[in-house]
């Protein structure tokens, strides 16, 4: 269990952005800001992941949608850009 406490000061603003964010994402303030901060020590910017990741699912659909478009759609294109959009969406998921 973690017992050490840190305090720092932010604007009601970026309070209240992260306040949302945690929301959204379902986490608590604080497991938000350690991996933010975890990440940031090991030199990555915070958020890295989930951009790279979300950019990855509109590459491999817009991958897929191009195969869909062609008549007839070849199975073994429509096979590989699914098992990618498949592979990108695991990606995200576990980047959150």
């Amino acid at each position: 269990m973690k017992t050490t406490l840190i305090r720092f000061r932010v604007s009601d603003e970026e309070k209240s952005r992260i306040s949302d964010f945690v929301h959204l994402t379902g986490t608590t303030m604080s497991e938000t800001i350690r991996l933010a901060v975890t990440e940031a020590m090991r030199g990555d910017v915070p958020g890295t992941k989930a951009r790279q990741a979300s950019a990855n699912i509109r590459q491999s659909s817009n991958q897929l949608l191009d195969v869909m478009e062609n008549n007839p759609i070849n199975v073994l294109h429509l096979r590989k850009a699914c098992i990618r959009l498949r592979k990108a969406a695991q990606q995200l998921v576990q980047s959150r």
